[in-house]
């Protein structure tokens, strides 16, 4: 059963699962990311954090997701849709330019599990 957990109760525990959310409908960018998971409505996070979340503080949380093989990759731009498959080798070094992340169905399991905050 899952807990009641409030607009109070997010953790850095909770920014995984905060990215993995705002990936649920789109292959989408770093860049594309940061909007969304900063947005005040309904798709983002930011009722939730302190300040902003930060470029630093996604980069770092899409690094710890490839890490634990949690998002799956392809490489474009915004310009052309089509996106190739790109395996990431080394996240710790890896340049997000151009690259696109969508939550593979490892990422998908634990996003179903996750008890998120919420704002009742």
């Amino acid at each position: 059963m899952n807990s009641v957990r409030g607009i109070d109760d997010a953790t850095e525990d909770d920014l995984p699962m905060f990215v993995i959310d705002v990936l649920k409908y789109d292959w989408e960018s770093l860049d594309t990311m940061l909007d969304l998971i900063n947005s005040e409505s309904n798709f983002g996070w930011k009722v939730f954090w302190p300040q902003d979340f930060t470029r630093d503080e996604v980069e770092r949380t899409i690094r710890h997701l490839l890490t634990n093989d949690l998002l799956t990759t392809r490489k474009g731009n915004h310009e052309n849709r089509e996106r190739e498959p790109f395996e990431v080798i080394n996240p710790e070094t890896q340049d997000f330019t151009d690259l696109w992340f969508a939550p593979n169905e490892a990422g998908w399991r634990a996003w179903i599990t996750w008890d998120p905050p919420n704002e009742e």
